[in-house]
């Protein structure tokens, strides 16, 4: 059951067609060692989406709160994809899969709706007076939706310029500490905004203080009470899995562990299990949750093979004639659960830099083995001097 790409894992705590007999008119061939375009709603894509998805959570995962976004993740990799050469291609596409229509993608899970909204928003950010290449800007803007803006990203007035617009894009609940730093070429952004009301509320009346069993110790937390007549359901020996469902055709699911340890659960075997669900009425004891989490992304990245785009020459060859490397992936995601629904936002930003050559200077050994002096000074003049003979 894949139905559920609309949300995808963000709630895991919780593309002129040519007719038929006409032939296909100045055509672009695809880059070298780029995938064909699948269509969202094709399960081979919905399939590469669900395994991204599953292959990061299983990486991110703790023995404590852990929130965040597979697809803003997914969505601002894929705009870096297309300024990918050679072996970054070649690991993008490992990890991802064959590229999925970035427009199509996002029409597909934007929803706009006066209760319910599924909001996507990209963007790139371009150091002034670095020159990137026109058909890379050309995708991101065309394909990707992605505002383009030149700034001085040595600027902390230009950070802030960024992060007001991760503000505004996730309706206040992303509100990052940028800083500026040297030699940046540009930043990649991405945000995406949830927030849709439960079909059945929970009443406030009904909420409760009572006990959470933590893994060290008990937290008093607000717990609410509900039921819901008719919803998914399925359980077996190792957990409970249950769905409730919200507006605009959104759906969050619930897994509880029964004897495992939750870092103990495998996440495949939960996507496998929603085929099995069958409608049940389930009586909710729910605690409220707020979490707001932050993340870097680098060595869990490098952890699932993609490890070039962080050297030197980090094979974005597709962006400029300068060579390029990612400097850091990271990741913000906000999460609260109340009585009238669920609201969530993330915002994932990839900043790209320019390569220093390396500076080489003769090395020399400094053995300080045998009786030595050592001199302080500041501003040029000794503020202490002294002669070791015995270090201690």
């Amino acid at each position: 059951m894949k139905k559920l790409l609309a949300l995808l894992l963000s709630l895991l705590v919780l593309a002129s067609c040519n007719g038929p007999d006409q032939p296909a008119k100045d055509e672009e061939p695809e880059p070298q060692g780029q995938p064909a375009k699948l269509e969202p709603e094709d399960e081979e894509a919905k399939d590469q989406l669900w395994d991204f998805s599953v292959k990061t959570m299983e990486e991110i995962r703790s023995s404590s709160n852990s929130f965040y976004s597979p697809m803003s993740l997914y969505l601002a990799l894929d705009m870096l994809r297309e300024g990918a050469s050679d072996e970054s291609l070649e690991e993008l596409n490992q990890l991802m899969g064959s590229q999925i229509d970035p427009r199509a993608l996002i029409d597909y899970l934007s929803l706009d709706e006066e209760n319910s909204q599924s909001l996507i928003a990209n963007s790139l950010w371009v150091q002034e007076g670095f020159k990137i290449k026109e058909d890379f800007q050309k995708k991101l803007e065309e394909d990707h939706g992605a505002q383009a803006e030149n700034l001085d990203l040595s600027l902390q007035a230009s950070m802030d310029l960024i992060r007001a617009w991760i503000k505004e894009n996730t309706k206040g609940r992303i509100d990052p500490e940028l800083s500026a730093e040297a030699n940046m070429a540009l930043y990649l952004v991405n945000t995406l905004y949830l927030k849709s009301p439960w079909m059945e509320p929970f009443y406030e009346e009904n909420t409760k203080e009572g006990s959470f069993k933590g893994l060290e110790e008990e937290l008093k937390v607000d717990f609410m009470e509900g039921s819901s007549d008719e919803e998914l359901y399925f359980e077996n020996d190792k957990f409970q899995l249950a769905r409730k469902s919200l507006e605009g055709g959104l759906e969050a699911y619930f897994i509880k562990p029964k004897e495992m340890e939750l870092k103990e659960l495998s996440y495949k075997e939960i996507l496998e299990s929603m085929d099995e669900m069958t409608p049940h009425m389930i009586n909710w004891t729910m605690p409220k949750v707020h979490l707001d989490y932050e993340m870097e992304l680098n060595s869990t990245l490098q952890e699932l093979g993609l490890e070039t785009i962080f050297e030197r020459d980090g094979k974005l060859g597709g962006i400029s004639e300068e060579i390029l490397n990612v400097s850091l992936i990271k990741q913000w995601s906000d999460l609260l659960i109340e009585e009238d629904g669920i609201e969530a936002a993330a915002a994932t930003m990839i900043g790209v830099r320019m390569a220093m050559d390396p500076v080489e200077y003769p090395q020399v050994d400094m053995v300080l083995d045998s009786p030595y002096s050592v001199l302080i000074l500041y501003k040029d003049l000794p503020l202490f001097m002294g002669e070791v003979y015995k270090p201690a």
